[in-house]
């Protein structure tokens, strides 16, 4: 239709042009001359126009035509890819399936082969589980045995431990309680390592050691106790014991000091501490003997007395008190601190009416006090008591002693040693047949007196021996019944053999 419209303008255009050209001119054209023009004009337009047309189509078709021979020649070429692709896949697709075939079987031999290693492993596995179950079970067993041993050995160390921490390893104890003690220490030795050892397994230790009178053994094991457990007051005290047995032993003043010391430490761990109160007093009588000072008697009597606050009904404190007050009225000649004495002897003695020590000792202190006042009947009941304690104590060395010395004393007041000579001398025999040196320093008393020399020395030498450190130098070479025996030189040599002088 826009063409139409166009062609309709043109030929309008060209209209006015030719009348204008012909304006003037002397031709004139009729209206139906123009309309026949005009009718030509379009006539012609649409011939030309259709046979544009129809020119396309012609070409369009020939498009058609070429475009339906691709279509063709592609579809041709799209069916041959496919059937190449179908043979492809079914070469493919067998293949495949050959190969799935081949794993197959591979796979089949390998579930074999793992089904047989898994069956394999897992009864070795299995025996193994079992092996290792029942290593667990032994273990658990040998570690339920070893617990029920542990909580044995705790429970043994327990009462050991109670028992020994109230008595005394110094006092005498029975041989099936050493006997069971000592197992007890070897199998602390077999079943601990040093490393694992406790405060009370050392104190045990030392406890065995110091009833053996291995005194060194002693100090080393409650050092370790003390090392573990430094507030250990019964370590400290029985330390302390040991050191003062160890002083009689060498001689060895300096000993004493490291007791005390180790006293004054048991006291600091444990305040109300009677025992190591009593063995604090103890090592000071004993310190007070050896220099003969009146000082340390009087401060070992305070160290009972306080011992005595603590525990008032302990016998063995009041007859160490009374030794202490004996001593102290020998070394000032007082007969006021030898009724002192007395009445801590029967208060010993009131508590434990069978304390042969106490019966002993007081009969030791009545015997000064009779040569004090040269009383014969204080002589007589000097030896009830000593008479009273074999009755108690019948294999009582130290008593016999004391009795047959209580004998020689009165027979030299009275002057009839001669004739009571075998009186006494078998008393003291007797001592020292119980025990060697009990009465070996009485026996050389006798034998000087007798004027038995030879015999005096021997006696003198093993008392020196067996007794270290119970008689200082200055008691035996003071004491008048060896007035004649230190005008032999032998005296001195022998003093000096067990008392060497220091070297400067």
């Amino acid at each position: 239709m826009k063409k139409i419209f166009i062609a309709l303008v043109l030929i309008f255009g060209i209209t006015i042009a030719a009348q204008n050209n012909t304006t003037g001119q002397e031709k004139i054209y009729t209206q139906e001359d123009i309309v026949d023009l005009k009718l030509q004009m379009q006539e012609q337009k649409i011939f030309e126009m259709q046979k544009s047309v129809e020119d396309k189509i012609g070409m369009q078709d020939k498009y058609i035509d070429n475009a339906k021979e691709k279509i063709s020649a592609m579809q041709r070429n799209v069916e041959n890819m496919l059937e190449i692709q179908n043979r492809y896949v079914e070469r493919v697709e067998s293949n495949i399936g050959f190969w799935i075939g081949v794993l197959g079987a591979l796979m089949t031999l390998f579930s074999a082969i793992m089904a047989y290693y898994i069956y394999k492993r897992t009864n070795e596995n299995k025996k193994e589980i079992n092996n290792e179950l029942e290593g667990l079970i032994r273990i658990k067993k040998e570690a339920e045995k070893a617990l029920v041993s542990i909580n044995m050995t705790k429970e043994k160390t327990e009462n050991f431990y109670s028992d020994a921490i109230n008595n005394s390893p110094d006092k005498k104890q029975s041989k099936e309680q050493k006997e069971e003690l000592s197992d007890y220490i070897e199998e602390i030795k077999r079943k601990k390592p040093e490393s694992e050892l406790t405060a009370k397994d050392w104190f045990l230790l030392g406890y065995d050691a110091q009833m053996k009178e291995r005194y060194e053994d002693v100090c080393f094991y409650y050092k370790k106790a003390t090392e573990i457990d430094q507030n250990f007051a019964e370590a400290y005290n029985n330390w302390g014991v040991a050191l003062s047995n160890l002083t009689r032993l060498k001689s060895d003043p300096i000993l004493f000091d490291e007791s005390i010391i180790k006293y004054k430490k048991a006291i600091e761990s444990k305040s109300n501490y009677a025992d190591a109160y009593n063995n604090w007093g103890k090592a000071l009588s004993y310190l007070a003997q050896l220099k003969s000072d009146e000082a340390l008697y009087k401060e070992s009597c305070e160290k009972y007395s306080k011992a005595i606050k603590v525990d008032p009904n302990d016998a063995d404190t009041y007859n160490n008190w009374g030794n202490a007050l004996s001593a102290l009225a020998q070394l000032k000649s007082d007969l006021v601190f030898f009724e002192e004495s007395f009445d801590k002897y029967k208060k010993a003695i009131e508590l434990k009416p069978d304390y042969a020590n106490a019966y002993n000792n007081w009969g030791a202190s009545l015997l000064n006090f009779a040569l004090l006042k040269s009383n014969p009947a204080l002589f007589e009941e000097s030896i009830i008591k000593n008479k009273k304690a074999i009755e108690i104590k019948f294999n009582f060395a130290e008593a016999y002693d004391n009795w047959g010395n209580a004998l020689m004393q009165l027979a030299k007041f009275e002057n009839n040693l001669d004739s009571r000579k075998q009186e006494i001398e078998a008393l003291l025999l007797k001592a020292n047949e119980i025990r060697r040196g009990a009465s070996s320093y009485n026996l050389a008393c006798l034998y000087t007196l007798t004027r038995e020399e030879e015999k005096a020395f021997q006696d003198l030498e093993e008392d020196l021996e067996c007794n270290k450190g119970i008689r200082g130098r200055d008691f035996i070479e003071n004491d008048a019944d060896f007035a004649t025996l230190k005008e032999n030189p032998r005296f001195r040599q022998l003093l000096d053999k067990y008392f060497p002088k220091e070297k400067p």
